[in-house]
């Protein structure tokens, strides 16, 4: 079974919820970023913004996908 998802609730989602903030549950800065999989689990973070976002983004999924 994995995490429980964010939000609130038996039913909650990554869906915006009014004052909810989002860098804190996630572990980052507001300028960070989390990459979650559709089952909930992080597949990556972090917590300031990154020299080079489309490189760091086309790496990542290079090596999580096992295209490197």
């Amino acid at each position: 079974m994995g995490p429980p998802p964010l939000g609130r609730g038996p039913l909650a989602d990554l869906a915006p919820q009014d004052g909810t903030d989002w860098s804190v549950l996630h572990g980052t800065t507001p300028r960070g970023a989390v990459l979650v999989r559709p089952d909930g689990y992080v597949a990556w973070r972090s917590q300031d913004a990154v020299a080079y976002p489309e490189k760091t983004l086309y790496d990542l999924l290079a090596g999580l996908l096992d295209l490197v």
